[in-house]
């Protein structure tokens, strides 16, 4: 927050205001548009990592109602709240909140640069209507606190 008002040399406009104006995305976002670059870089092997023992597409799961979208991943099972932010667990809750159109990307496209254009416009959007400098429930994709935890 300091750094925008430094940037931007606006000391007087709230954080949404100086980060709109910079262009930049808040450090929540920006950490969950690497993760997925990440993800996808893995996917098609810039990296070899090797995700498919610890993250399933729903294709591979059978018997549930949700198989019928092969865009979904599996959320895996953990025992400690710890876990929760181990990348393996975080990914998959980003990836089931995208929207199918960028998902529809990451899976047909093998081209790096529409999948961060499609992200950042994402984020951008996301930042512009949902942002609240207040709540930090919404600066992340998904929520693990107490109070957003499905029931």
């Amino acid at each position: 927050r300091q750094a925008t008002k430094y940037i931007s040399n606006d000391y007087t406009s709230d954080y949404k205001t100086r980060l709109r104006n910079i262009g930049l995305l808040p450090l929540s976002y920006f950490r969950e548009v690497n993760d997925m670059c990440f993800f996808y870089k893995c996917i098609y092997g810039f990296y070899k990592l090797d995700l498919s023992s610890r993250i399933l597409f729903r294709d591979t799961v059978t018997g549930t109602r949700s198989a019928l979208d092969p865009l979904r991943l599996c959320v895996p099972q953990f025992r400690t709240e710890t876990a929760r932010d181990f990348f393996s667990i975080r990914i998959v809750r980003l990836w089931n909140g995208l929207p199918d159109i960028i998902k529809s990307t990451v899976c047909t496209n093998y081209n790096i640069r529409s999948l961060k254009r499609k992200l950042y416009q994402y984020y951008f959007n996301k930042l512009s209507t949902d942002f609240c400098s207040f709540d930090t429930c919404i600066w992340v994709g998904y929520c693990a606190c107490a109070a957003c935890r499905p029931t």
